[in-house]
């Protein structure tokens, strides 16, 4: 198993020449519009920030907290994993632009060796025979590889449950609510899709004793969530710089720094928040 970034490209690539482009060594997205393309980003720069946060709150007002040379070693990633050892390249160029579901269904298709992924892909297990057997005995849960210098990090998912201000029936939505965050709710739902909940006496029934879902609770101290801002129009332009480089329209310094100048102009016009 690849550990850094470096590693991660060459067995991507070698993955797929060995194999003459059937399955290709590693997958990613990157739609503008999709936020697992964005969640995967974050990942990355989680590593070479040392898990520190993009933004944080200098006197009440929000300040980009990183570099043009921690994007530009981000977009260096990307660009070795679309270009690297062509023809035999770690990553499908023909997928530029793909969301999850081009992801999720590749992988239980056998299309792709490696993915970065969260547990929730164990809810396709009953898709049909091919994904049974990718997800059980085909695949494994490990860190994410890391850069030289970087640390061990990845984008932690946090859903939260909340009811609307406006909501006709509070009485009601607050009964949902509770029955949603239950225990006994949170061990069906949870384990049938392979994620973790949030509940310690949830966490501890026999279900989630498997090894799918110890192996992400070992992963658990990795994550690191987001500042709590406006993330949409940062989110935006990651993106949109990202697919310059994986479309070869700028080197990866040009648009680390044009991302930088980009996500300091949003803070100081105070659309993240306050």
């Amino acid at each position: 198993m690849p550990t850094t970034w470096s590693e991660l490209v060459t067995t991507a690539a070698s993955i797929t020449k060995l194999t003459d482009g059937k399955v290709y060594g590693f997958d990613f997205c990157s739609s503008v519009n999709e936020p697992r393309a964005f969640q995967e980003f974050m990942s990355w720069f989680d590593q070479v920030n040392n898990k520190k946060q993009m933004f944080v709150n200098v006197n009440g007002k929000w300040r980009l907290n990183a570099t043009v040379e921690e994007f530009q070693k981000i977009f260096q990633l990307y660009y070795d994993l679309t270009f690297y050892n062509a023809p035999y390249t770690p990553f499908n160029q023909n997928n530029r632009g793909g969301a999850w579901e081009q992801e999720d269904l590749g992988y239980i298709a056998g299309q792709y060796a490696m993915v970065p992924m969260g547990p929730w892909i164990w809810g396709h297990i009953t898709d049909n025979a091919l994904a049974k057997t990718i997800l059980e005995d085909d695949s494994a849960v490990t860190s994410l590889p890391i850069p030289q210098g970087g640390v061990q990090a990845a984008y932690l998912e946090v859903k939260p449950i909340m009811m609307n201000k406006y909501t006709k029936d509070p009485s009601a939505a607050w009964d949902l609510i509770k029955f949603i965050t239950s225990e006994k709710a949170m061990v069906g739902w949870d384990s049938a899709e392979g994620t973790l909940p949030p509940r310690t006496d949830a966490m501890n029934d026999p279900v989630f004793s498997n090894w799918w879902a110890k192996s992400w609770e070992a992963l658990m101290p990795e994550g690191v969530g987001l500042a709590p801002i406006n993330w949409n129009p940062p989110e935006y332009s990651i993106l949109t710089a990202m697919d310059t480089v994986i479309y070869g329209v700028s080197t990866p310094q040009e648009a680390a720094t044009w991302l930088y100048n980009k996500l300091n102009e949003l803070a100081n016009s105070g659309v993240l928040g306050s």
